[in-house]
């Protein structure tokens, strides 16, 4: 059974959509953004790997997760997503 880890900041439930944030040389998605329906952008932690964001790109989800300040930046790291 494998452990949740850790994160130190602040609990948030958010809805929106995931869509790409960043690509690659290739053309590859290489980060996530869940953009809110009040405008607001969330970059997703590249940490939160699982779940994984990927099965969710352009559609409209639930995410519960941790806000966390990481280089001065916010990212927001997933603990459960799901769509609507």
């Amino acid at each position: 059974m494998r452990g949740k880890k850790i994160i130190d900041g602040n609990k948030v439930s958010l809805q929106g959509i995931i869509v790409p944030a960043d690509w690659d040389h290739k053309g590859n998605v290489v980060a996530y953004t869940l953009s809110t329906f009040d405008e607001k952008e969330y970059r997703i932690d590249p940490e939160s790997e699982n779940p994984s964001v990927v099965k969710f790109i352009g559609e409209k989800v639930f995410i519960n997760g941790i806000l966390i300040k990481k280089e001065h930046k916010n990212y927001l790291y997933v603990d459960t997503i799901w769509s609507f």
